[in-house]
């Protein structure tokens, strides 16, 4: 390969590139959320009187609570 094909290459694979580190980026704000939030479900369930925990019948349920 030469010089020239590497360099289009490179080009080409940098948005790949940026979008895998965003895609990286937002999955681990997305597991701190996760960790925050079992974190203090588990110290309110440990209260007495703790949260009454509500079965989720449907995927659409739980969007319609994740909205809330």
């Amino acid at each position: 390969m030469d010089f020239r094909s590497r360099q289009q290459l490179k080009r080409a694979l940098e948005p790949l590139r940026q979008a895998l580190e965003t895609h990286r980026r937002s999955l681990s704000l997305l597991e701190s959320a996760l960790i925050e939030f079992e974190e203090t479900f588990n110290q309110l369930e440990q209260r007495p009187g703790g949260p009454q925990v509500q079965q989720i019948s449907s995927s659409k349920e739980a969007i319609q609570l994740l909205r809330n």
